[in-house]
This record gives structure tokens, C-alpha cells and sequence, in this order.
């Protein structure tokens, strides 16, 4: 039936639109969590071990929030937050008791739905299966990939989509794109790969970019992953060129 097609596609993009973090609103959905005791997002996901505590911590990189407790079973039923991560559907919850306590962690995640599925063989069966499309085909299939519909786009709509990918397949590959708010520049860099890096808003500092000095966080630079700079202050740009010039 298509209009209960229609209805149901109308139910998921609510979903997502609202339970996406965009850039600007990460303390909003902390503010939610605290008020209501618990909000749901669509988020990547990572683990590590905490040796000091003996236990596990997440990181939820949207909300910039480095410290969530998390449930043992919760890692271990879904061991590749403890790799690259995975984006996933998340209930997160906020403990004010235990935000008044010394290095308390007031937030944690209380179940989790992952909506990012693949396997370790991946990149192979899609190499295997690129000789059954033409290129046509194979383009529309990379700008869907991205949660882009190629029906809907123009042609150079299309090829701007594709040049956005470049920097994650090519090394050293440096690009600038001007345009108005809202057209999708840093879209690609916020939500589809764990190896993307945004700097969005204010002035880069060498801290954001390299490591900070004070818990000794790496920055982009250090950890070998891309690096998308949005609407940042030009000027801390070029004291981070001029004090840590590429060799």
C-alpha cells in the first residue's frame, strides 16, 4: 500500500531529524537527558576499558561526552565499539546524584539498537561486484551510500557529492569549498565515517588540532584521521600553519 509506505517513511525521517545531534545543539540534548532523566539519539558509539575503575567508558563523539558509563554486556554483545565504533540508536541517561559526586559520571547508556551493519569482508564483495555495474550505476550507488538519493540530484549535484569523498580515499588531498549554510559542506565529514574529523565554529586552536595538553586527548593531526574545517577563525588557522608547518 502506498500510502502506508508513504507513512512509514514519514515516521522514520521524523525519528531521525529528531533524534540527530547537529552542530549547535550537543548541550541541548544534555539539558534533555537531565530534565527528562533519559533521551534517545542516533549516534556513533565507542568503547574503551578504563583500567583505573575496572570498567567500561563510551564516547559519544556528537555530544563530545568522553566519560558514559556503560554496561559490561552491553560491550561485549557488541564488541566493534571497542574498534572503530558504530553508529547506533542510543538511550542515554542522566544520574544527578551521581553528578554530585567526585569525578562522577552522571551519564550512561541504558540500551543501545545499532543501525550500522556491515561486515569485515565488505569492501571485498563490493570490488567483486564492480564489474556488474556501469558507471553510471556505480556512481548513483556511492552517492546513495551516503544517504544522498542521486534521483533527486542534478548532475553536478552528483559529481560535488562525489568530490566530497576524495579526501577519504586519497592522502595529503587539501580542499576548500565555498558556499551558502545549509548545502550539505560538512554533512559528509559529521556523520558518515568515524575517520572524519569536523572542526566547526570559533578558532581551531593547536589543543583542537594536535593534543591537549591538558588530559592529553589527540587531536586530529595525531590520530591519522581526516580533517574537515568549517567556518572556523582564518586567523588561529594560519598560527597553527605557521607553528606546526606539514613536512
Amino acid at each position: 500500500d502506498e500510502d502506508e509506505i508513504d507513512e512509514g517513511l514519514k515516521i522514520v525521517e521524523r525519528q531521525l531529524k529528531d533524534r540527530t545531534v547537529r552542530t549547535g545543539e550537543e548541550e541541548l540534548f544534555k539539558a534533555w537527558a537531565r530534565e527528562k532523566g533519559s533521551v534517545k539519539l542516533i549516534d556513533l558509539i565507542k568503547a574503551r576499558l578504563d583500567s583505573k575503575n575496572d570498567c567500561f567508558v563510551a564516547e559519544l563523539p556528537s555530544l563530545g561526552l568522553r566519560d558514559v558509563r556503560i554496561n559490561d554486556r552491553l560491550v561485549h554483545d557488541n564488541e566493534r565499539m571497542l574498534t572503530d565504533g558504530f553508529y547506533a540508536e542510543l538511550n542515554l541517561t542522566y544520574d544527578g546524584a551521581i553528578a554530585q559526586e567526585k569525578s562522577g559520571r552522571p551519564f550512561a547508556i541504558e540500551g543501545l539498537r545499532a543501525i550500522q551493519l556491515s561486515k569485515a569482508d565488505v569492501l571485498s564483495v563490493l570490488d567483486r561486484g564492480r564489474s556488474q555495474f556501469t558507471t553510471d550505476e556505480w556512481k548513483r550507488l556511492l552517492v546513495r551510500s551516503v544517504g544522498l538519493e542521486p534521483e533527486t540530484l542534478s548532475e553536478r549535484a552528483q559529481m560535488v557529492a562525489l568530490l566530497r569523498m576524495v579526501p577519504f580515499v586519497e592522502n595529503n588531498f587539501n580542499m576548500v569549498e565555498l558556499g551558502p549554510r545549509g548545502t550539505g559542506k560538512s554533512h559528509l565529514y559529521q556523520q558518515i565515517s568515524p575517520y572524519s574529523h569536523l572542526v566547526s565554529g570559533g578558532k581551531a586552536t593547536v589543543a583542537k588540532m594536535f593534543v591537549n595538553m591538558a588530559n592529553g586527548q589527540r587531536g586530529p593531526e595525531e590520530a591519522d584521521r581526516y580533517q574537515s574545517i568549517h567556518r572556523c577563525a582564518a586567523l588561529g588557522l594560519i598560527q597553527i600553519a605557521l607553528r606546526h608547518p606539514h613536512p
